[in-house]
């Protein structure tokens, strides 16, 4: 009985040993080795100056389906971000009860703002390289 137990032990440490080994294999991957036509932003300041950033407070009275958050909140106009960056605005379905075994769907855009990040950076490396152009062109005067 001894023996089987050991056996059962050393059978399910075997198995461990191989999952894990499997598990550390399956987190080589690459971030590069599956993308494709990867191409750096550009003129991303020029872009992000056409958003207009907004402040406002949902209407809960007519979309209390929606379950919407409370209080101000941040944001963009998902039909204005769409003219400028329509890859980042989605639209969001789903269904409401509108009467007793009566649904009706809706749909509205939303936008992704994570996809706004690495505009930003790509904004501020711009912006960046603008000041040291600059800097030198001042030292450049200055030296004259």
């Amino acid at each position: 009985m001894k023996n089987c137990s050991v056996k059962a032990l050393r059978i399910s440490i075997f198995v461990l040993i191989v999952l894990a080994a499997n598990h550390v294999d399956a987190q080589k991957l690459q971030d590069a080795s599956f993308k494709s036509q990867v191409n750096e932003i550009k003129g991303a300041t020029a872009l992000l100056n056409k958003l207009k950033p907004q402040s406002f407070v949902f209407n809960h009275q007519d979309y209390s389906y929606l379950d919407l958050p409370s209080g101000i909140q941040y944001g963009f106009n998902a039909e204005q971000v769409q003219s400028v960056m329509p890859s980042i605005v989605y639209e969001k379905t789903g269904k409401r009860i509108a009467g007793k075994n009566l649904y009706k769907n809706y749909s509205k855009k939303q936008v992704d703002e994570t996809s706004l990040i690495p505009f930003l950076v790509a904004s501020i490396n711009e912006l960046q390289n603008e000041i040291s152009l600059l800097r030198e062109e001042l030292a450049q005067m200055k030296n004259k």
